[in-house]
């Protein structure tokens, strides 16, 4: 079994994203998160909340650690503070929206 959850803009910054992955492991009933996902970029606090990321994945509670719906400007500033980088970012994706996604397609691939 492999499990995804994610971050809830509103547990955007540091504390705040480390307490709910300690909340998420504990409803789910589980040591550790396979891959952890910040919901979307929305409410900012980009850097504050994966530095959180950086340290549950280093304390081993989460195995791996991404995003979601987060655009070229968003992983643009998580590259410019020096962390490592996200290893998924999901994204929505069918032929209504390829033109509108393309450019963060694009840049992923790069």
């Amino acid at each position: 079994v492999w499990v995804t959850t994610k971050l809830w803009d509103s547990d955007h910054g540091y504390e705040a994203a480390m307490s709910a992955c300690q909340q998420s492991l504990k409803k789910l009933g589980l040591g550790y998160i396979d891959l952890y996902l910040i919901h979307s970029p929305n409410t900012g606090k980009l850097v504050e909340t994966w530095d959180a990321f950086l340290e549950l994945q280093e304390k081993g509670l989460v195995k791996s650690i991404g995003v979601s719906n987060f655009g070229v400007q968003h992983l643009e500033a998580l590259k410019a503070s020096g962390r490592p980088l996200p290893v998924v970012n999901q994204i929505e994706m069918h032929p209504l929206i390829y033109q509108e996604r393309r450019s963060v397609i694009e840049y992923c691939e790069a």
